[in-house]
């Protein structure tokens, strides 16, 4: 029977120089896709940019380039710290942004193609102090905040642009991806965020940029920063605690930033000031407290159940048993007692530099699927250990073995054991030193 031919998406992608790796990164993984997800779900992916464009003569080369947009199912704009080449011949600022503007006109008029736009992480030291060009990059940004016309989405490294392209291409296919309106996360900054020494700092609710000294002012402008971050207006609020931890070595403002950078998804920033902060103090808990924030919410309670279950299933416990089991872990772990117990060892054996970078890693996408996959590997370990101490148990007492093999087995008329009902070894149990009549099969023997 002939294969229909798959369904082709043309993906165009807009951005300035700086992002040629990036740039390249996209044609590679769409290939890929195309290899994989693609020939599972009938689709194709076409990757298109200026790359693609022949010279033409007696046209706009800008006018050429346009029509591959026009015939594009996705746009894509990436931009970093180059706002892109100057075009005197359009009106607009940059050749860049008349691709965008183009995009977005042709989506209000047909919704084709659908939009996204990614920003990569910029350092706050150069977003305090910002050259022309980027100082227009984060002008833009403000306007797509305040227009939410378009999804938006910010990326640190190509891992983390390839990983979020991926995913949006992905849900674009499926025709579950979301266009238009961008929602705005919602930025938690409680008085605690600002530390134990900035409570009273933070309790200000109005900024007052008319202080003078250079820490008043620090302080006017974190408090206009959290202001903005709670009303919203995430890329004032970015702009705000770059200038306002420009040069502070103030604990409670350097907290709260690095807890608004963290909210917002930029772990490099939010690093870089955890790291200043823990020079400031010589407090490496406020690194593992850094490393433990980026953990996802329910993870180490995910991890115990997991073990839990593990251990329950090895012991092959009865209903009561089980019971007393999960209350003795429950005792022993819950309520946060488990993450305190890893925050004091991290504390007692790291240092501030390896637990920074443990922290910059587990915020990388790489670091958030290796963290997914502890539990299954500690499952693992966990049955490995159990199978071969059994296995080199019997193989030491090989007068067990005959008794485990034989509770093993069917007993009399091919009756097996009633659903949810253990097999039991045999009357050579009574006869174990230390055993007793209805020991478990499978369950580890102690030795006398």
């Amino acid at each position: 029977m002939k294969k229909d031919a798959p369904r082709e998406i043309s993906v165009f992608m807009a951005s300035p120089g700086d992002l040629a790796p990036e740039r390249k990164l996209l044609r590679t993984m769409i290939e890929d896709l195309n290899a994989g997800f693609g020939d599972g779900a009938g689709v194709k992916f076409v990757a298109l940019g200026w790359e693609d464009v022949p010279a033409e003569t007696g046209y706009r080369p800008q006018d050429v380039i346009n029509q591959e947009i026009k015939k594009s199912d996705v746009f894509i704009l990436a931009l970093h710290r180059r706002w892109g080449q100057p075009a005197p011949d359009s009106k607009a600022t940059s050749y860049t942004e008349e691709e965008f503007r183009l995009a977005m006109e042709l989506w209000d008029k047909k919704k084709a193609p659908t939009v996204l736009v990614f920003f990569k992480s910029v350092d706050s030291a150069s977003v305090a102090d910002p050259g022309p060009e980027l100082a227009r990059v984060l002008a833009f940004r403000k306007e797509l905040e305040q227009g939410r016309r378009t999804l938006f989405k910010m990326f640190n490294d190509e891992a983390d642009f390839g990983g979020k392209v991926n995913e949006h291409l992905r849900l674009f296919a499926r025709g579950a991806l979301q266009s238009g309106e961008e929602e705005t996360p919602a930025i938690n900054l409680t008085d605690k965020a600002w530390g134990e020494a900035g409570n009273e700092a933070g309790a200000a609710a109005e900024p007052d940029l008319s202080l003078v000294t250079a820490n008043q002012k620090e302080m006017a402008l974190a408090r206009a920063a959290v202001d903005a971050a709670r009303n919203g207006r995430l890329q004032d609020a970015r702009i705000l605690f770059a200038q306002a931890t420009e040069g502070t070595t103030d604990p409670s403002i350097l907290s709260v930033a690095a807890e608004f950078f963290r909210q917002v998804g930029d772990p490099e920033n939010a690093s870089r000031l955890v790291q200043r902060q823990v020079a400031v103090s010589r407090d490496r808990t406020i690194a593992a407290r850094h490393y433990l924030a980026l953990v996802p919410q329910g993870f180490f309670s995910y991890m115990t159940e997991q073990s839990l279950e593990q251990m329950l299933a090895l012991m092959q416990s009865d209903d009561a048993d089980a019971a007393e089991t999960r209350s003795i872990y429950e005792e022993a772990f819950g309520k946060g007692r488990l993450e305190q117990v890893l925050l004091e060892a991290m504390v007692k054996y790291y240092t501030e530099g390896e637990l920074i970078q443990f922290a910059r890693f587990l915020a990388s996408p790489d670091g958030q699927s290796s963290l997914l996959k502890y539990p299954q590997i500690t499952a693992e370990i966990m049955q490995y250990g159990a199978s071969e101490f059994q296995r080199i148990y019997l193989q030491r007492h090989p007068e067990l073995l005959a008794a485990v093999q034989s509770a093993a087995e069917p007993e009399a008329g091919n009756a097996l054991p009633a659903a949810g009902q253990p097999n039991r070894l045999s009357a050579g149990d009574a006869e174990r030193p230390g055993t007793t009549t209805g020991q478990r099969a499978g369950s580890t023997v102690k030795p006398d």
